[in-house]
């Protein structure tokens, strides 16, 4: 049952890291950087350091993580067809903004390499082209998605049983994602720039302010359309990435972000 995907994920895991490992000791480009292995002997000052700069991080994603909890609780009140609904337009989006998270993922490194070169223009730059480039993805992707929504969604649903409502509900949804996809290419740039505690932050304030009681709110109205009420409850997660995007674009637009 559920045991066999949990076991062949670890395995997955597990795999990764001993291609990973071997790729990284038997490379020349990387064996030169573990040469005497004394990285496997960390004294506590330097766990203590690993820690400084990683709990930002940690904050951040597991904000994020609590976010989707929280928001399987408002849907899952609706009923077991609206959380498997839930279940599969998420995983769908989530398909879809791949090249939201590729492109956050490369603008880290063109910005730190940029700001490293004492190019703050130029990572503006690198900004703005990865923006334009990654939306224009973003869009056919999404695209994609919406106008062959029933076709998606019944692969997941071959009894037909929330079809219908999935299909209504996903072009809606995927006309929110693009906040997600801008607030993911700013938090990236943010991070190449070592500015991590500001992706913390405006993201632990949007969600803790701003998207909890939202979302709380949509649940709690007493709306008779299913597909209405599921797109804003859901949808108040996208609101939720408008925000962080607009505190992240204050904080690329104030330059302190450079320093």
């Amino acid at each position: 049952g559920l045991q066999g995907p949990a076991i062949a994920t670890v395995i997955q895991y597990f795999v990764v890291i001993a291609i990973s490992l071997g790729y990284i000791f038997y490379t020349p480009e990387y064996k030169k950087y573990f040469v005497n292995l004394r990285f496997l002997f960390f004294d506590i000052k330097r766990v203590l350091n690993i820690l400084k700069l990683s709990w930002p991080i940690m904050i951040d994603k597991g904000t994020l993580a609590l976010s989707y909890v929280w928001l399987s609780k408002m849907i899952a009140s609706m009923g077991k067809y609206a959380i498997v609904t839930f279940s599969v337009v998420k995983d769908l989006e989530r398909f879809a903004i791949l090249p939201a998270v590729a492109g956050a993922q490369i603008i880290t490194f063109l910005v730190s390499n940029r700001l490293g070169a004492k190019d703050a223009d130029g990572a503006t730059a690198n900004i703005k082209k990865i923006l334009i480039f990654t939306g224009l993805l973003e869009l056919v992707a999404l695209a994609v998605l919406s106008f062959n929504a029933g076709f998606f969604v019944s692969i997941f649903d071959p009894k037909n049983k929330f079809t219908d409502m999935a299909a209504a509900i996903l072009p809606l949804i995927s006309m929110l994602v693009i906040f997600d996809f801008i607030q993911l290419i700013l938090a990236g740039a943010l991070r190449g720039a070592g500015d991590v505690k500001a992706v913390m932050w405006g993201r632990f304030i949007s969600c803790a302010f701003f998207f909890v009681p939202i979302s709380a709110f949509f649940s709690w109205l007493p709306i008779k359309s299913q597909v209405i009420k599921f797109t804003l409850v859901y949808g108040s997660f996208y609101f939720n990435t408008a925000v962080m995007g607009l505190i992240f674009l204050y904080r690329v637009k104030s330059r302190k972000w450079e320093k």
